[in-house]
């Protein structure tokens, strides 16, 4: 006979004589001193050795008011007073369940140390064989749906959803609500799935950063993976932070600035097919931002001035630019002819640039300039850099007093600081 098997046939000859001890309960009582410990050994005895989880409770003896120290195959009781508690729950907290305090099918709760027992049994089983067939035991199909919310795929999955209506109304970019996305679903859920937000501590935030670390990703990156996680922390765990390592991040790539002889040589590889190097000389000489360019229209240039109130995001239309707003950048007389002559077949509502009849992307864009770079012999600078960077440092240096307010007025920034702190190279 099994070992469950003898449980449960004490079970049936016991379970309404609570002021019976057994042999067994003697034994139990002279191996173990510390109650939770011994609680568990007592399951690993009944289900075997490999047996995750205990079973306990909350309640304290109705007669004397002490805790239920000892234990029997009847289950918890007062070792003075011979009674009996009425209320089990299980915690099995290395496999992502906290608390359990009712059957996960019936929902009733457990009124027997039978009764918990039964559930322990079905989610070891569940969980060996998953296991067993290199599967992810997953422990929200055993928690109630309260418990199931707080697990940190549900926690991620929940706060995205929040940002989704900031976005709709451009309070939020949605590149940057993406990257947020990314990181959610590439890094924070395939390493915590299944984990209860509340269970995780700052031996899991350790491990976490090191598994970052073990995939070669730069400090800047793995910090603002870190600090993703930590802004779900404060949002649905405030009162209770875990400890998060401290990182040094660096620059993620070197400073630099264009210069005209770089940028002659870069240009003369540009292709004007697709009016490619009609693009990349506007984003030089105007430094509008690069997902500007996509979303120009021909009615928007007039008289020598592009004026750009959208942007582009993913082939798709933003109602809006970065700041807000409408910006007109002037170009020079010789950089309009060029604009005209590719405009002339177009319509007044057709995007100004297209490839193959769908709309320009910034990647693309950042592709046809590396592959420039690269052709004339020249050092990489990102497009960003060469652009936007690159005409900050200028008027900078031209205009050491007035520099702020020209940036911002060139660039299209709402705050006169801006420029100065993100896009000036000294």
């Amino acid at each position: 006979m099994t070992n469950t098997l003898k449980f449960w046939n004490l079970v049936n000859d016991k379970a309404n004589c609570p002021n019976q001890d057994s042999g067994s309960s003697e034994s139990t009582r002279g191996l173990f001193n510390e109650q939770t410990r011994k609680r568990m050994q007592f399951v690993s005895l009944l289900l075997g050795d490999n047996v995750t989880g205990a079973i306990n409770t909350k309640q304290k003896c109705p007669t004397c008011n002490g805790n239920f120290t000892e234990i029997d195959n009847a289950g918890l009781y007062c070792p003075e007073c011979k009674t009996r508690p009425t209320r089990y729950y299980i915690t099995a907290k290395k496999i992502g369940i906290p608390f359990l305090y009712s059957a996960p099918v019936t929902k009733e709760p457990f009124e027997t140390y039978g009764q918990a027992l039964k559930s322990l049994t079905a989610i070891n089983h569940s969980y060996d064989e998953a296991t067993s067939q290199g599967k992810k035991f997953d422990p929200s199909k055993w928690l109630p749906s309260k418990n199931s919310e707080r697990l940190i795929e549900n926690i991620c999955k929940t706060w995205l959803k929040n940002y989704e209506p900031e976005v709709d109304k451009g309070l939020k970019s949605e590149d940057y609500v993406d990257s947020l996305n990314t990181m959610c679903d590439s890094f924070i859920i395939p390493f915590f799935k299944n984990k209860h937000i509340d269970l995780i501590d700052r031996d899991d935030i350790e491990k976490f950063y090191h598994w970052l670390l073990d995939k070669d990703y730069s400090s800047y990156y793995i910090k603002s993976i870190l600090s993703t996680l930590k802004t779900i922390f404060k949002r649905y765990r405030p009162n209770d932070m875990p400890i998060f390592p401290k990182i040094s991040a660096v620059p993620i790539r070197e400073k630099q600035r264009l210069g005209l002889a770089r940028e002659l040589a870069i240009l003369d590889k540009i292709p004007e097919r697709n009016g490619y190097r009609l693009a990349i000389l506007i984003l030089l000489r105007t430094a509008m931002r690069i997902n500007e360019i996509p979303a120009v229209k021909k009615k928007d240039f007039i008289d020598g001035i592009i004026y750009v109130e959208k942007a582009m995001s993913k082939r798709r239309l933003k109602l809006k630019r970065k700041a807000g707003g409408t910006v007109p950048y002037r170009i020079s007389p010789e950089l309009w002819e060029l604009a005209l002559e590719h405009m002339k077949n177009l319509d007044d509502d057709d995007f100004v640039f297209t490839v193959e009849g769908e709309n320009l992307t910034t990647g693309r864009l950042a592709k046809v300039w590396a592959k420039a770079c690269k052709k004339a012999g020249q050092k990489h600078i990102s497009l960003q850099q060469a652009t936007r960077h690159s005409m900050a440092s200028e008027i900078w240096e031209r205009h050491q007093n007035e520099a702020k307010d020209e940036i911002q007025k060139q660039l299209g920034h709402e705050n006169r600081q801006t420029g100065k702190k993100h896009y000036v190279i000294e």
